[in-house]
């Protein structure tokens, strides 16, 4: 690796990977036999590996001061060890049976139990008796089991449920209307601290009012969510910091009352005390306030009730303008806003709503297809072929046909157009490279080894950008999972030449981890000074120690071609902004499958991008479909 003084960083190519020019017979499917040097080329016959000589018989020589234990020691080195961690564990045993006792000797305890017996099995009506009995005890609940009893009485993970069912009664005689719009709701994690077992099984340990018997009368829902206004006048009265799951309870009994403004109230709330650097209170729930997708789900699902389009959208625009991926919509909001739309929207939001889930998703759940679909067959859709319209002389409404397919050009031949291929845009993707960049920096053992990289790929690209990367690793072991398979260096230096006679004058870099480098070096001699040689044109990069390699060539690929079959299914690549990553992925990664023959089949990545879109000749609608290799496809109907 050459000096590493600081540099400007330059600009990587935007060069699109599907335009790479991959010449005959290297098409997305060809074949190409490669030669492979023999596994001895470059070793002289005969020589072998200098051996130190022996000491002379008549020196004596000291055994090295190295701290090995007799063997003695050594065979009281596990009793030891079991020994103590025996002890530890005792010490965790006694440590938690005195904070047990000291828990259940609290007047509070029996009660605070109860309630949480009551979130396991869903039980709002005991939730509430127990926190009746409590307040004539004169005896509090801190903020976390505050929270607990809330989201008792606002249904929990089915809240929108709740909300959308107390919808339809209110809309009375008009319910059957409403009907249809009951959908897929927002999907959520389980409760960690719900309790789950076989049907009809109770909890092991029973509260008071088992144990006691108490009589708990059944509350209507109006009640129950009455309960947490409740709660709420209590906690001011008593001085009690609400945190940002407390207003995410209130503004769910908003939602579930028809009452999306309060809702937004709430969510705002949360941010306007993160900005000042609020925080809840103690007990359990507190902590800083962070404003979270859940916090403004309510607000949204008021709103697509409702039908008010426009508030439903703009609440959309003030979380882009808070700046934070994790408040990246997911199509759970999309969901929302396209059945804001439906309900009380034109044509020209919900083209502007598609538009925008192109650059977010790359296909939809049923119910969300079933949204789209709604909305193409009522009269706002069809407005938009009215004269002046952005469909006019096109058509005179709309149709829906599935599932259509698309063939690997990504030709429709329902849609008789070809579907287009998106990237993402320099800005964006300075966003995703730092996202990496700042992830790299975390977990590596030398905090300054990325940056060093970064400087290497700016000077060494700046007077021609790489343009082609390969995963040294990957491309090594794959498909070596057979009795004498192993790291291949043949595969990778014929994944090299095939790309290298395809794409001349395109620059490459391979990317090795440095133990590999250590291991070619000492199992695949006849490789070392074809390696040397790459690294001395700076055609390879070794990843030092203490470094992820996965890191190295995702940032370094940017706009070009990466060649791998890593699925990148791990972990950390979730950490990283979904909506950039999936779409990169699709544009951007090149597969190969070796060949019994030798040969090396190459998979270019889709000329097309998997998302919705509009068909530019006809205005027809293209929507990919989840879990199903086909679309739909709504098109403009001569009548």
């Amino acid at each position: 690796m050459d000096g590493l003084e600081k540099e400007p960083i330059v600009k990587r190519s935007r060069q699109a990977a599907g335009d790479l020019q991959l010449k005959q017979p290297f098409s997305s499917e060809a074949a190409v036999a490669v030669d492979r040097p023999a596994a001895g080329a470059g070793v002289a016959a005969g020589q072998e590996p200098a051996v130190p000589a022996a000491p002379p018989a008549n020196v004596a020589v000291a055994a090295p001061a190295t701290g090995i234990a007799s063997d003695k020691e050594l065979a009281q080195q596990p009793q030891n060890q079991q020994q103590q961690q025996q002890q530890q564990q005792q010490q965790q045993q006694q440590q938690q049976g005195r904070k047990r006792k000291k828990r259940e000797q609290d007047p509070a305890f029996a009660y605070v139990h109860a309630i949480r017996m009551a979130a396991k099995t869903g039980n709002p009506h005991a939730a509430l008796a127990v926190h009746d009995r409590m307040r004539e005890l004169r005896l509090r609940l801190n903020l976390g089991d505050l929270s607990t009893l809330m989201q008792i009485c606002t249904g929990q993970n089915a809240w929108e449920g709740v909300a959308r069912a107390n919808h339809v009664c209110r809309l009375g005689e008009g319910a059957s209307e409403a009907e249809g719009w009951l959908l897929e709701q927002i999907p959520f994690p389980v409760n960690t601290t719900n309790w789950v077992g076989p049907a009809g099984e109770k909890p092991q340990t029973p509260s008071i009012v088992e144990t006691e018997g108490w009589e708990v009368r059944e509350r209507s829902q109006e009640e129950v969510l009455a309960a947490v206004d409740t709660l709420w006048a209590e906690m001011q009265a008593a001085g009690q910091a609400p945190d940002e799951t407390i207003l995410t309870h209130l503004a769910r009994a908003a939602a579930a009352r028809g009452d999306p403004d309060a809702a937004l109230g709430f969510a705002r709330e949360v941010v306007a005390a993160e900005r000042g650097g609020g925080s809840g209170g103690g007990g359990g729930g507190g902590g800083k306030m962070v404003a979270r997708l859940r916090t403004f789900q309510p607000a949204l699902v008021g709103l697509a009730l409702a039908g008010r389009a426009d508030e439903a959208l703009a609440v959309a625009d003030e979380l882009a303008a808070l700046g934070r991926d994790y408040l990246d919509l997911t199509e759970s909001e999309y969901a929302l806003l396209l059945e804001a739309v439906a309900r009380g929207g034109g044509y020209a939001q919900f083209a502007a709503l598609l538009g925008r889930m192109q650059a977010d998703l790359n296909q939809l759940r049923p119910s969300t297809l079933a949204l789209v679909e709604r909305f193409f067959a009522a009269p706002a859709a069809a407005a938009a072929f009215a004269e002046g319209g952005p469909m006019a002389g096109r058509g005179a409404g709309w149709e829906a046909a599935r599932w259509v397919a698309v063939d690997r050009s990504g030709f429709s031949e329902d849609a008789g157009e070809k579907l287009q291929r998106f990237d993402l845009s320099q800005g964006e993707w300075d966003i995703f490279a730092e996202s990496i960049a700042g992830f790299a920096r975390q977990h590596e053992r030398r905090t300054d080894a990325f940056d060093n990289f970064k400087q290497w790929l700016a000077r060494n690209g700046k007077q021609q950008p790489y343009e082609i990367f390969l995963d040294g690793a990957n491309i090594a072991l794959a498909g070596q999972n057979w009795e004498g398979g192993g790291f291949s260096m043949d595969q990778v230096k014929a994944v090299w030449d095939m790309l290298a006679a395809a794409n001349p004058g395109r620059r490459m870099l391979l990317i090795f981890h440095a133990g590999r480098l250590n291991e070619i070096k000492a199992r695949h001699h006849a490789y070392v000074p074809w390696v040397d040689k790459l690294i001395a044109d700076k055609a390879m990069f070794v990843v030092p120690p203490g470094s992820n390699d996965d890191w190295y060539w995702l940032y370094a690929c940017g706009s070009g071609l990466l060649v791998s079959n890593d699925e990148l299914r791990d972990h950390i690549w979730a950490l990283l902004r979904p909506k950039h990553f999936l779409r990169w992925k699709v544009r951007h990664i090149a597969t190969f499958t070796p060949l019994h023959s030798g040969a090396i089949r190459l998979h270019l990545p889709s000329p097309f991008t998997p998302c919705v879109q509009q068909l530019p000749g006809s205005g027809a609608w293209m929507v990919p479909a989840a879990e199903r290799d086909e679309w739909l496809l709504i098109r403009p109907s001569a009548g």
